[in-house]
């Protein structure tokens, strides 16, 4: 390296030879090392319990099953109340109190569907809280997707919950004049829609009844 008058000259890069491309500059700042990759997910909503209002079926996968309602575990809504409560910490926090809104639930017969219904089968609750997002639910059917919401469970894998909650005496069967309503319903929506021109939904509902007349027959 050259001197002039004290201060040092770096000499240039001599040009690539003819026809040979030249040297490639590298850049790798210090601080933009590898990070691992996290796996978040979104949507969920607020606990909640099941419950079954008596007389709500609806025809779904072929069979006339049990409708469910959600009752979130949110004060202020649907008569949930919220009571004063000390924390570890020694500070107070508002907990939802359902004592009104079940009571408002058992006087219409409803059937309330508890958490731990599926204990026998390994699942502690039938709630699943979303990885990342603490307070925030869907049901353990539903597929979690990294950075999508919890997606909807399959109609299989709901008829077939549906029906072994029936089974177990959670939820009594329907009548067979309720059997009847709900396939008359079903009839009736199916030629709505033929005459709506929506050919797809009449003939998805026609092929469900059949189903249903086939089951009734069987049994």
């Amino acid at each position: 390296m050259a001197r002039i008058k004290g201060k040092a000259v770096t000499p240039k890069a001599s040009a690539p030879p003819p026809g040979q491309p030249a040297a490639p500059s590298y850049f790798a700042p210090e601080d933009a090392g590898l990070q691992q990759h996290i796996i978040t997910y979104q949507g969920g909503e607020p606990a909640f319990y099941l419950y079954h209002r008596p007389g709500c079926f609806y025809l779904k996968g072929g069979k006339v099953l049990p409708r469910l309602e959600k009752l979130h575990r949110v004060g202020g809504i649907a008569n949930v109340g919220q009571t004063r409560v000390r924390t570890p910490s020694g500070g107070y926090a508002w907990k939802p109190d359902m004592s009104l809104a079940f009571a408002d639930l058992h006087r219409e017969n409803s059937a309330i569907i508890p958490h731990n219904v599926d204990a026998d089968a390994g699942f502690p609750s039938y709630l699943m809280e979303i990885p990342g997002r603490p307070g925030r639910y869907c049901h353990r059917l539903q597929e979690l997707v990294p950075g999508m919401a919890p997606q909807p469970v399959t109609t299989e894998k709901w008829c077939a919950w549906l029906e072994s909650l029936m089974e177990r005496g959670h939820i009594q069967r329907p009548h067979a004049a309720e059997v009847e309503k709900v396939a008359a319903q079903a009839h009736r929506l199916a030629e709505q829609h033929t005459r709506a021109g929506e050919e797809r939904h009449a003939a998805g509902l026609m092929a469900q009844l059949a189903q249903l007349s086939a089951s009734q027959d069987a049994a």
